[in-house]
């Protein structure tokens, strides 16, 4: 009977479970990917903003100190008696010029000292005279330099270990000249980098973060945190990144690289000081930016690889299970096919059987034989025992000699023998087996005459016996050795047959449940769940079913059946086969696969980013908790909605463009103001990503949305704490430089004037002498109040050092408005100011330089210049103001 005729037909639930797999691990994938890649992108770039923050902070403080330190050497070039710049001067000067250095030590603790030295480089005039020692410097590069071009300034040291303190300095130096440009020496300050280090120290840049200062001009290195050994004052490879970048004029840049010193990639921001040779340069450890980025990822694709290994072994099991039930169902095909040859072979062999007859004589040699035609016989015959010999007498004829010797007993007793059988290779070369039976004949007195009797050739019947041992020895092993569960039931419902698999599953041998009922196999309590399926097999149709089935032990596992009905010749129902799974491992697989999507779901909701899919139509295919809340509407309703309706018609047309580029295969990043529906801007950066498939066709686009709003008013911050003074809110010197030049560009433009002031405070230093630098710093915002009242909007009023302010008056007609405006600023200084919470009075007054564009200068250092110089005229007077004598 043909096994394939019991086999259902249609498609299995295995096949189908196959295909949910394979649909849901495609799915998975793609998802789990751009969430990986999108938090890489966001987690580099704030590590680049990071570091661009970071550097211009640093950037601004230290040009504000070098600021600072070059106009108090500007001054002191000016100020210091050409006549007070020798040895023998010392006895006059050194009390007035020492204390003068020491006060401008004042609140300046970046600076380690001001000196002045004289054409020889002999120290004269030293800050903290008391403990500093009288050095010659004449063998250091600033001064070698200001004394071939003293025009020069101001001049930059290397980096110095200091004489006297035995710390790490950098000098700036300016040259004293006479009135003709003569070299008479220089003074300078010494600029304490221990200072910088503590304030590079303080900053968060991780294990493998660098922040660095190196000069503009051969990029040697100034300073460095952390501190490395042999790098101080060693210059960058021209082929160094930011090398190229500094030679190619970029004053400020991001990148990423290995760097050369240790083989640490980082990523790097650096900006160059304005007006001074310097860059300040701050870089992050990629590893360490991407360590947290590569935990969350790894803990991702953990679980990922989890899943889809997982989803891999179910496929693999589930493959393996439909290519087991297809070899079973072949393998039963093949051996009832094995089994009817092998039954017609016997029949064919038993009916056409041809008998041969012998003679032996008393010495029981062969007399005579005949074959009754059959070649088979022949072959063998010719290969056999001749006349005249004895069968054991006849080399490699069988049997073996302890079998030879029974039948040689028999003869020698002159008993009947029936059925002896023997083999030989015959001439055919193939072996034949024989059976032969014989009587003994006597004589009329009773002697022995020999044997007489017939033979058969049982060739056919020994090969049909040993071919269906062997198929019923393959079908035993191979149905052992599947996996699948297999028992026969004959129309009875007892066993006809069952394999090592059905056996062990049941706790029982194949042994004792040949022949059972199935009632006494399953159990009375499982008996009535299987009832009808088996009785629908009875009937001839194949039934397929899932139950729970509860083992010996009391463990309960799921099961798959198929039952298969054996069906006769005459269309009647012999009995069935049962196919057997174990699915346990497949209904838990389903479980795992049901919790994962729901585990990756919590996932996609949890992440900070705003993570969105959309087909090609732009139809939504996914969306996470925080893209729904952050607009304020339900997940459920944005799924199959077009972008447009998402977003609105108002927004629409701002991104259509950005997501057309995507759908044409190219990653997208764009910034824009996302009004929420409470009426509410936020600024969002949006990344989109290209899905493409196998064949590069685009599938859609991935939207990454990340609220940057703090981010937007963190920058403003920052660019307001770098460009304005903390304690008044003024302009600081940055931006007030920046103005000035702007000023000018203006003026010279239109072909117009401008006045610059320049304004120092009389009387200030007892105040913060007598009642301490808090009345200090309240003074000095009353007076920014004060003077920014007395000018007009579009003036500008900037803080430049501890009690200098300056103002910048664009467009006058007449110096007459410059002096109507500096004498309103000194009436409204000299009015007394009450301090602190007991109104205690303070006088003090201001001192003002007026410079005038371009009447006195055309530049911005030479209007600075003759402004402060100006200013220095009036404060002989005090509390007056001087116009720039040209």
């Amino acid at each position: 009977m043909s096994f394939a005729r019991v086999r259902a037909t249609g498609r299995t639930p295995t096949g189908t479970l196959i295909a949910f797999l394979s649909i849901a691990a495609l799915a998975v994938m793609p998802v789990v990917g751009f969430l990986i890649w999108s938090g890489y992108q966001v987690t580099i770039h704030n590590a680049e903003t990071r570091t661009r923050d970071y550097a211009a902070i640093l950037e601004a403080r230290l040009e504000a100190t070098l600021r600072r330190a070059d106009a108090d050497l500007w001054d002191l070039a000016r100020a210091i008696p050409i006549a007070a710049l020798s040895q023998r001067a010392l006895p006059r000067y050194a009390r007035e010029l020492n204390a003068d250095l020491d006060f401008r030590m004042f609140n300046f603790k970046e600076i380690g000292g001001f000196r002045v030295a004289d054409r020889h480089g002999d120290t004269l005039y030293t800050s903290a005279s008391a403990s500093a020692p009288y050095v010659n410097v004449s063998d250091r590069s600033y001064f070698r330099w200001l004394r071939d071009n003293p025009q020069a300034g101001p001049v930059f040291s290397e980096v110095l270990t200091g004489r006297s303190t035995g710390r790490q300095i950098l000098a700036i130096a300016r040259a004293l000249m006479d009135g003709r440009g003569n070299f008479l020496g220089i003074v300078y300050a010494l600029l304490e980098l221990e200072h910088f280090q503590m304030q590079f120290q303080s900053l968060a840049i991780g294990p493998q973060g660098v922040v660095s200062l190196r000069r503009s001009d051969d990029y040697r290195l100034v300073l460095r945190w952390p501190h490395l050994a042999g790098e101080v004052n060693r210059p960058l490879s021209p082929q160094n990144p930011l090398a190229k970048q500094m030679a190619a004029g970029a004053t400020a840049a991001t990148l990423q690289f290995i760097a050369e010193s240790d083989g640490v990639e980082r990523i790097f921001s650096y900006r160059a000081l304005e007006g001074y040779p310097f860059h300040i340069n701050v870089s992050f450890g990629r590893d360490d930016v991407l360590a947290q980025w590569r935990a969350r990822s790894l803990v991702i694709g953990a679980l990922s690889l989890s899943l889809l290994g997982l989803l891999a072994w179910l496929l693999f099991r589930l493959w393996r299970t439909v290519v087991r039930e297809t070899l079973v169902a072949a393998e039963l095909k093949q051996c009832e096919q094995a089994l009817h040859e092998s039954e017609a072979r016997f029949r064919s062999l038993t009916e056409m059987s041809s008998d041969f007859y012998w003679e032996s004589d008393a010495e029981h040699r062969l007399a005579r034989r005949s074959s009754g035609g059959n070649p088979s016989t022949l072959s063998v015959f010719q290969r056999s025992a001749q006349i005249g010999t004895r069968p054991w007498e006849v080399p490699y004829l069988s049997p073996d000699e302890s079998g030879w010797q029974a039948h040689r007993a028999a003869r020698d007793a002159h008993l009947p023998f029936r059925n002896f059988e023997l083999s030989r290779v015959g001439t055919d070369g193939t072996e034949h087996f024989m059976s032969i039976s014989g009587d003994p004949v006597f004589d009329a007195s009773g002697a022995f005459k020999g044997y007489h009797g017939v033979g058969t050739d049982i060739t056919a019947r020994k090969r049909a016996e040993q071919a269906l041992r062997d198929s019923a020895e393959k079908l035993r092993l191979f149905a052992d050795n599947v996996p699948a569960m297999t028992v026969s039931w004959d129309e009875n419902l007892r066993c006809r047959f069952a394999n090592k698999a059905f056996a062990e599953f049941n706790g029982v041998t194949v042994e004792s449940i040949l022949g059972k009922h199935l009632r006494k196999v399953i159990g009375e309590e499982g008996y009535p769940e299987i009832e009808g399926h088996v009785a629908r097999a009875l009937r001839g149709h194949s039934v397929s079913y899932q139950r729970t089935r509860k083992l010996p032990n009391g463990e309960s596992r799921y099961i798959e059946v198929k039952l298969l009905p054996q069906i006769g010749d005459q269309g009647k129902v012999l009995g069935f086969f049962a196919v057997t799974t174990d699915i346990t491992e497949h209904k838990l697989a389903e479980q795992a696969l049901r919790n994962s999507a729901e585990e990756l779901r919590l996932f996609a909701d949890n992440v900070p980013a705003m993570t969105t899919s959309w087909d090609v139509n732009l139809r939504c295919r996914f969306a996470n908790k925080a893209f729904a809340e952050f607009n304020g509407i339900a997940v459920e309703s944005i799924f199959g909605k077009h972008l447009r309706e998402v977003i609105g018609e108002e927004g629409y047309p701002e991104v259509e463009g950005h997501f057309a580029q995507a759908l044409q295969g190219h990653p997208v990043t764009y910034e824009r103001t996302r009004k929420l529906q409470n009426g509410e801007s936020r600024y969002i950066e949006v990344k989109l990503l290209p899905h493409i498939g196998d064949q590069g066709k685009v599938l859609g686009c991935f939207a990454v949305t990340t609220d940057i709003t703090e981010h937007k008013l963190a920058e403003e911050r920052i660019q307001r704490v770098a460009h304005h003074d903390s304690l008044t809110g003024l302009p600081n010197r940055m931006l007030f430089q920046d103005r000035l030049d702007q000023a000018i560009s203006l003026a010279k433009r239109d072909s117009r004037q401008f006045a610059l002031l320049y304004l120092d405070l009389d009387r200030f230093k007892p105040v913060n002498d007598n009642l301490g630098h808090t009345a200090g710093d309240e003074l000095l915002q009353a007076v920014a109040a004060r003077i920014r009242q007395q000018v007009r909007e579009s003036d500008t009023v900037a803080r430049v050092g501890g009690d200098e302010f300056t103002v910048i008056l664009p467009d006058i007609a007449r110096r007459e408005e410059a002096e109507t405006v500096a004498k309103k600023i000194i009436a409204a200084v000299a009015t007394p100011f009450q301090l602190g919470n007991r109104k205690q009075r303070v006088d003090i007054g201001t001192s003002i330089g007026i410079a005038l564009y371009p009447t006195d200068a055309r530049d911005t250092d030479a209007l600075v210049k003759a402004a402060d110089a100006a200013m220095y005229s009036a404060k002989q007077v005090g509390s007056s103001f001087r116009f720039c004598e040209t």
